[in-house]
């Protein structure tokens, strides 16, 4: 006996040029855990805010009291910390210590040409 169902049919032709079905899950709301890359640090970039701050191997577990599940959080909220002004906290896990350190974010230039913090 076939496998049935009454659920609406969409034909593959019906869907747009760019389809990208990798992102289905996500625009449904489901963000699966092992899709999260914690936002560990690999490395610093000389005369940056991070730097003399951060050092690889830290794991960015908040900025500025909102806490960081994933790597893809990090930079947005560092540039909301540029964007209003000032110091913002960093609440971090090094060697398996907790730690909260200030970062002050440097306006500047990203490798696409926009502005960053």
């Amino acid at each position: 006996m076939p496998w049935t169902t009454s659920a609406p049919v969409l034909p593959l032709s019906q869907l747009p040029a760019d389809f990208d079905e990798r992102n289905v899950p996500v625009q449904a709301g489901f963000i699966w855990q092992f899709w999260l890359q914690p936002a560990l640090v690999e490395s610093i970039v000389a005369d940056s805010a991070a730097s003399g701050v951060l050092q690889p191997g830290d794991l960015i577990l908040a900025i500025d009291g909102q806490r960081v599940e994933s790597a893809d959080q990090v930079a947005p909220l560092v540039q909301q910390l540029g964007e209003r002004g000032g110091a913002g906290m960093l609440d971090i896990e090094r060697a398996g210590e907790r730690l909260a350190l200030e970062l002050m974010p440097i306006a500047g230039q990203g490798q696409d040409g926009k502005p960053r913090c």
